[in-house]
């Protein structure tokens, strides 16, 4: 009997300080799986209502409209870092992971893998997911040895998207890279930004709901001007 209680006991406070690994955080899963409560690496917060667009005087401004809807938005205690990982690969230490529940599901995750780890990670979730729905392109000069590293990375891991190039007359070489990487999965949408900087490179891993987009609990419907701005534009409409 005693052996069963210090056995209960010990998983409890496992479960209230363990490490969060985000390769096992499905989306649409119910969230009380994952003792996000418990979790003592997160603090929370909670927000009600859609977002909208309101014009006023020909100005159009963001606005909330309180329907009943109610998500709940865990952050990364900025204290307490390096306890979350996909797959044992540490996100970003100076980047807040969020998790977004919204109606007591998994709808939203926002994590971020430093340059030492970004493509650790590009490896994992191009395993999991394999071929991509869509990418939208950028394109980067290589100014220096750091940059022309990383083309040669993203080359490996898109050799048809990411093509080297020199512009006329520019000593510089160029080179064209998937910037937004969308993985369309029947209720989910799986986004990966690959945001471009030689001195700080990292990667963006943001996967949600598509109950979630199509209610506006995580995002307005987006302007026409803003269509070039949104990878995934057209989920939000």
């Amino acid at each position: 009997m005693k052996k069963t209680i210090l056995f209960l006991a010990l998983i409890i406070l496992y479960s209230c300080n363990n490490t969060l690994d985000l390769s096992t955080v499905e989306l649409g899963n119910k969230a009380d799986q994952y003792d996000l409560e418990s979790n003592k690496n997160l603090e929370h917060n909670t927000l009600k209502g859609h977002y909208e667009w309101k014009n006023t005087d020909g100005k159009n401004t963001l606005v909330t409209i309180d329907n009943g809807e109610i998500i709940t938005n865990y952050h990364e205690i900025n204290k307490i870092k390096n306890q979350i990982n996909y797959s044992g690969i540490p996100t970003d230490s100076t980047w807040d992971v969020k998790i977004v529940v919204y109606k007591g599901e998994i709808a939203e995750v926002n994590a971020r893998f430093a340059k030492g780890n970004a493509f650790l990670f590009l490896g994992k979730i191009l395993k999991k997911l394999g071929n991509p729905s869509k990418i939208n392109f950028d394109t980067a000069t290589i100014n220096n040895k750091s940059d022309r590293e990383i083309y040669l990375k993203l080359q490996k891991f898109f050799p048809k998207e990411t093509k080297l190039y020199k512009p006329e007359g520019i000593v510089e070489e160029d080179f064209t890279y998937p910037r937004d990487i969308i993985w369309d999965k029947d209720k989910v949408l799986y986004i990966v930004n690959i945001i471009m900087d030689s001195e700080n490179f990292s990667v963006n891993y943001r996967p949600m709901t598509k109950k979630a987009c199509k209610d506006r609990v995580l995002y307005p419907a987006p302007l026409p001007e803003q269509k070039d701005n949104i990878p995934f534009y057209e989920y939000l409409k």
